[in-house]
C-alpha cells in the first residue's frame, strides 16, 4: 500500500492521475483547498488533459463531482423536523 506524507503539487497530482487510489483522489479532493485553489488545481487538471490524459482526469472529475454532490446533499437536504 502507498502511503503520501508530502510533495509537490506536481508530484501529487501525477500521483492522483497515474495512480488509480480513489481513496487518495477523493481525500485529495477533500482537503485540497489548504495547499491549492480550486482555479488552480482545475486549470491544471485541464493541463494533464490537454496532454493527453484525458480517461484519468475525466475520472478525477466525475469524483470530484460525486463527493460534492454527497457533500451537498449532506448538508442541505436533509429533512428538517420541527
Amino acid at each position: 500500500m502507498n502511503a503520501v506524507k508530502a510533495g509537490t503539487l506536481d508530484q501529487l497530482l501525477a500521483f492522483m492521475v497515474d495512480g488509480r487510489d480513489y481513496v487518495y483522489i477523493e481525500t485529495f479532493i477533500a482537503t485540497h483547498t489548504y495547499f491549492v485553489g480550486s482555479d488552480t488545481l482545475l486549470t491544471r487538471l485541464m493541463e494533464k488533459f490537454y496532454d493527453g490524459e484525458r480517461m484519468e482526469v475525466l475520472e478525477i472529475f466525475r469524483i470530484w463531482i460525486d463527493f460534492y454532490c454527497k457533500l451537498y446533499s449532506i448538508l442541505f437536504c436533509r429533512p428538517f423536523f420541527l
